[in-house]
């Protein structure tokens, strides 16, 4: 027998939104760079981080790449995006996004909240 895992979304984005601050927290003084379409538990939780926030075009790795290039290099910088968008399914560019945080030193924080409806499990494996 095979099923779909979809559990309680709700209960996971509040769980999300509750430790996003404490991720931010650990990197004082960072940079966020957010992807406009990230879902709002974690806009939430970069506003209450109190961090500096730059916001990126949706799923657009030559925005960020611009955003970054004019960034202080000296600054942690934290790149936060979804694989899979949460309205509308759109996957991102990963390996693109990821490779041009990293020419630019900064950490990736990549949501999968949504992503989990998507993994197939055999319950008898």
């Amino acid at each position: 027998m095979q099923f779909l895992l979809h559990p309680g979304l709700t209960d996971i984005s509040i769980l999300h939104f509750e430790h996003w601050h404490k991720l931010i927290y650990f990197c004082l003084g960072c940079e966020i760079y957010s992807d406009a379409g990230n879902h709002a538990s974690m806009i939430q939780g970069i506003r209450n981080s109190k961090a500096t926030k730059k916001i990126f075009r949706h799923n657009d790795p030559d925005h960020l790449r611009s955003l970054l290039k004019n960034s202080d290099p000296a600054k942690p910088k934290l790149v936060a995006f979804e694989t899979v968008h949460s309205m509308t399914g759109a996957i991102c560019p990963l390996e693109e996004i990821c490779d041009i945080a990293h020419e630019h030193g900064a950490l990736t924080f990549v949501d999968e909240v949504c992503e989990v409806p998507f993994f197939e499990y055999d319950i008898h494996a």
